[in-house]
């Protein structure tokens, strides 16, 4: 065999084994046994991983840990390290920790208090149905999350990031917050009042995504944009009233609320992204306060068991009689 083939051999096969995850695990400070894999060769660093069987009880992640004579930084919480656990109750991570990967704690039932301490970084659907959850803590070191009363928010407290699950049924959105962060209080299942004091100016997408028992809100008279799937699946929303100060509404933001009845939409909503309010089966009244129809695509359902009435300014109804999206509904104008 050609000599200069062998070495290619060799030196491939060295990188290989060189670019091979370690894979240990080792007892914490309280003996519990935490699963481990090398992120970066050579850099001594590591996440957590999944258990074989089920991390239980309280667990507290180490800022180090050492193996066969090596000490590495633990520094990441792998996707799916802790998912679908119903026997973990409380977590702590090391202060060298800055990446929660996606889905880490997702379906962690029994979940009821979290130490993120340092944490930078977040993925998708960290917390996703932490329905015990009930407080987040910071350390006061963190440069990117904070806490108020301890739900989760940005640095200078101005979004909202995630709301625990089981916190409260009635909530008050502190002052400082601007903006509903993506997601902040989706799959609330206890959470039924909400208002906010303050302006907010946004609403992100699926901020309140199926609060199933979410009958009544308040938010004020300054947001400008909702974000998609913002309110979908909140089934028990009777009226849905959208103010003046909003320019847009993402796709799919009301989808599903099956018990509105009456719906107002204010005068500078001017763009409504598809399916925004498909279906609302119990829509009873529409009031579009925008003299100019807007369009979009699938807005509403196209059958009804009894069509809704839309109130228009006086002026327009000869205009929302010809739009595609809104022709469907029985048009007459609005009386002030």
């Amino acid at each position: 065999m050609d000599r200069k083939f062998i070495i290619l051999i060799s030196v491939s096969l060295f990188a290989i084994i060189k670019s091979a995850a370690i894979v240990f695990d080792a007892p914490n400070s309280d003996g519990v046994t935490i699963y481990y894999a090398t992120i970066e060769e050579n850099n001594n660093k590591v996440s957590v991983t999944s258990s074989p069987t089920q991390y239980r009880g309280v667990v507290n992640i180490p800022d180090s840990v050492s193996y066969n004579g090596v000490k590495y930084s633990v520094e990441v919480i792998s996707a799916y390290a802790f998912d679908n656990n119903d026997a973990l109750t409380e977590v702590t991570l090391g202060s060298n920790i800055t990446t929660i990967m996606t889905n880490a704690f997702s379906l962690c039932t029994s979940l009821e208090r979290i130490d993120i301490g340092n944490i930078t970084s977040m993925e998708e659907n960290v917390f996703f149905r932490c329905k015990a959850l009930k407080e987040f803590k910071v350390s006061e070191k963190n440069t990117v999350y904070s806490t108020i009363d301890g739900v989760l928010v940005s640095k200078d407290k101005t979004e909202l990031i995630q709301f625990p699950n089981n916190k409260t049924s009635i909530y008050t959105i502190p002052e400082s917050i601007k903006v509903i962060g993506e997601g902040a209080f989706s799959f609330c299942h206890n959470i039924t009042d909400i208002s906010a004091p303050s302006p907010l100016y946004a609403i992100l997408a699926k901020a309140f995504m199926e609060c199933i028992n979410l009958e009544n809100i308040s938010l004020g008279s300054s947001i400008n944009s909702i974000g998609p799937w913002a309110f979908a699946i909140c089934i028990k929303l009777k009226n849905i009233f959208i103010s003046d100060s909003v320019v847009s509404i993402g796709y799919h933001a009301f989808s599903h609320c099956l018990n509105v009845t009456e719906l107002t939409i204010g005068k500078n909503v001017t763009e409504i992204g598809p399916f925004a309010f498909n279906p609302l089966n119990s829509l009873k009244v529409i009031h579009n306060l925008n003299p100019l129809p807007q369009t979009g695509e699938n807005l509403f359902q196209t059958t009804w068991s009894s069509i809704p009435t839309l109130h228009v300014p006086a002026g327009s109804v000869s205009a929302y009689k010809a739009a595609y999206e809104w022709k469907i509904f029985n048009i007459t104008p609005l009386i002030y």
